[in-house]
């Protein structure tokens, strides 16, 4: 496995356990002007009763294939 496997595995049993999260996408160009979408996440984390914080993680960019105006 992966280092960055077991990284978005610990993000995803994060945001599994959260109350609250959110998905955000945001596509951009890239040097080659292929649009890229990023995804990221932003969840409360509980794992730590004494402190609840929000925390914004980062999974994957994607390809978009075709976009639509």
């Amino acid at each position: 496995m992966l280092m960055s496997d077991k990284v978005r595995d610990k993000i995803v049993s994060l945001v599994t356990l959260a109350k609250y999260f959110a998905v955000i996408l945001d596509c951009t160009p890239d040097v080659s002007h292929q649009e890229q979408m990023s995804l990221v996440v932003r969840f409360v984390d509980i794992s730590d009763s004494a402190q609840i914080t929000v925390k914004e993680s980062f999974v994957t960019f994607l390809e978009v294939e075709e976009v639509f105006q």
